[in-house]
């Protein structure tokens, strides 16, 4: 009997531990789980171990709910705002350090989706000592849509699994290009729990596509030179000791290679992610970024190997700099505390570089299939190690003096909801009144002559600066004490403001015009009365031959330099407030 029931007990255990195995576990190395596979293994996990719970946060765009996994040392909260704030708070008191992994934001590539199950799993049985100082917070899928969206070959570059998610969400988005504009309910969603949870890491798995090289993991560190002081500092120490971690696994890793359609030659340059981009985004929060890009010719087991690798590491790390970590956010403050002016806009610098040790492939062209044609060809015949340059220092070439406040009229509403969702502190102006402000006149732009993500972007644009009085109503937006998020999407110039994706378009349309013969009069009698725009004009004509042939264009240019021309064409619509003073606000 007492043989019976060790046997029993035996098979059960053994039965228990089979049961938590992924489905990519059970498989046989080159096969991803469903997104409905990923969600049951996570709800049976959850059922089993207290210190695990599935939080749910909206709808996405296909309907679902996005969901949170959090994995922690004792109880996980319940999906409730009190207990999961309770949480948060608790866990800070307790310093300790928060992780946020993302999976599947594009589902095609999902060695992020197997590997976070599975490192979920052994935190809780045999890696628990991880979680005495961190909170892991995993999104199992981000890209449902895509996902559910399954296809053996739309990844036609890439080894493996044999079927897998698709690029486009359930509106056909990239979502990792949504991360400013919001045009998906999973961005909306993700902002709720980004700014619920402020963690102080983030990681966004992904795979790579572009040259060959011999290195299974490379690494998008988000770009220094853009990041908040105090998260520089500290990732200048942690970087080191992450690229000794992973040695120590016998997993090597390099700078992303950002080199697509050309030959892999001496150089790289390290990939520069504005806040279009998922670390784009959350570098504006103070957070501590990575996206992993595993190689997409490596098989499919070595890829999830390293990402499991990889996250692991990154905990490694985050437990020993764990005071240095948490304690970033002070230095940026007090540096911040000393500088008028905040960047814009970056742009590569060629002058400088690092020199790194990079593990490639020679390369040459053979024939191609196409008559007439040379193909590119990696001969793994041929591995190399070989010093090449790696490009990592953006020059700041755009920089405003920092603004007090922004007005915002509350015709732009859909700006102010993205402003409020990202913990951008908004009052509304309690009466009517004038009040001086410093505003912007935009002078050109370029438009895209083809629609990218949902949108025609416009670029280059030029601003000039106008201080006036202005009349706000009451119930326009304060933007008080404007963090990054509000000053790089309200600031025309930056790289990925609102300006840029088409909410402002209506200013850049002109609504009243001109009848050249009724208007001709009239231009004649302002000419004569302001002798200095005759100058202008004169000194137009004989600076531009064309200019000078043109009769609409020369009325044109008298009409804009009259009381005639409308005020709101082309004037920026959102304020400036530079100076100290009391605001009527609510």
């Amino acid at each position: 009997m007492k043989l019976f029931f060790l046997t029993a007990f035996t098979l059960l255990f053994s039965i228990s531990l089979f049961a938590q195995k992924t489905p990519y576990e059970l498989g046989n190395g080159n096969q991803t789980a469903t997104y409905e596979e990923c969600i049951s293994y996570y709800e049976n996990l959850a059922a089993a171990n207290k210190g695990v719970s599935i939080l749910t946060y909206g709808k996405t765009d296909c309907g679902e709910p996005l969901r949170l996994v959090v994995v922690s040392k004792g109880k996980a909260p319940e999906n409730t705002f009190s207990s999961i704030e309770s949480f948060i708070k608790k866990n800070r008191q307790e310093n300790k350090a928060i992780m946020l992994v993302m999976n599947g934001i594009h589902p095609g590539e999902p060695e992020g989706i197997d590997a976070s199950m599975m490192l979920a799993r052994d935190l809780i049985v045999d890696k628990s000592q991880l979680l005495e100082d961190v909170v892991i917070c995993i999104i199992p899928i981000y890209n449902i849509g895509g996902a559910l969206n399954r296809n053996c070959c739309s990844r036609a570059n890439q080894n493996g699994p044999e079927m897998y998610g698709f690029r486009g969400n359930a509106k056909n988005l990239d979502l990792n290009r949504d991360f400013i504009k919001g045009d998906s309910k999973n961005t909306w969603a993700f902002w709720k729990l980004f700014q619920q949870w402020k963690p102080d890491v983030f990681i966004d798995n992904h795979t790579s596509n572009g040259a060959d090289y011999q290195y299974t993991m490379t690494l998008i560190a988000s770009q220094k030179d853009k990041q908040d002081f105090g998260v520089k500092r500290y990732m200048k120490e942690m970087l080191p000791m992450l690229d000794n971690e992973m040695k120590k696994k016998g997993q090597e890793i390099c700078p992303y290679v950002n080199v697509h359609g050309q030959a892999m030659e001496d150089e790289i340059v390290a990939f520069f992610e504005s806040p279009r981009y998922s670390t784009g985004y959350t570098s504006l929060f103070g957070t501590v970024s990575f996206v992993a890009e595993t190689h997409m010719l490596k098989p499919f087991d070595q890829r999830v190997l390293a990402t499991y690798q990889l996250m692991q590491s990154i905990l490694t790390v985050m437990v020993s700099t764990k005071k240095q970590l948490l304690s970033r956010h002070l230095y940026t403050a007090g540096y911040d505390a000393t500088r008028n002016y905040a960047p814009v806009r970056w742009k590569l610098n060629k002058e400088t570089h690092e020199e790194i040790a990079f593990k490639g492939y020679a390369y040459e062209y053979r024939e191609s299939a196409i008559p007439g044609h040379k193909r590119l060809f990696y001969d793994h015949s041929k591995p190399y190690t070989k010093p090449i340059k790696f490009y990592n220092t953006y020059t700041i070439t755009d920089s405003v003096k920092k603004a007090m406040a922004y007005i915002l009229p509350q015709a732009w509403g859909a700006v102010a909801d993205r402003l409020k969702a990202n913990g951008v502190l908004i009052k509304r102006v309690a009466v009517d009144t004038s009040i001086t402000i410093q505003g912007y006149r935009i002078e050109s732009f370029e438009a895209a002559k083809s629609p990218y993500e949902g949108h025609f972007p416009i670029s280059k644009i030029e601003t000039s600066t106008t201080t006036d009085i202005v009349n706000i109503r009451k119930g326009d937006y304060i933007i008080l004490a404007p963090n990054r998020f509000a000053l790089e999407t309200l600031e025309p110039r930056a790289h990925d403001a609102f300006l840029v994706w088409n909410f402002f378009d209506a200013v850049l349309q002109q609504k009243e015009w001109f009848s050249s013969y009724v208007f001709e009069d009239t231009a004649a009698e302002i000419l004569k009365n302001d002798p200095e725009l005759l100058k202008e004009l004169e000194a137009e004509r004989q600076a531009n031959p064309d200019f000078a042939k043109n009769y609409f264009a020369q009325l044109y240019f008298v009409y804009k330099k009259s009381p005639y021309y409308e005020e709101a064409h082309m004037n920026y619509p959102v304020y400036r407030v530079l100076n100290a003073l009391d605001l009527p606000i609510e």
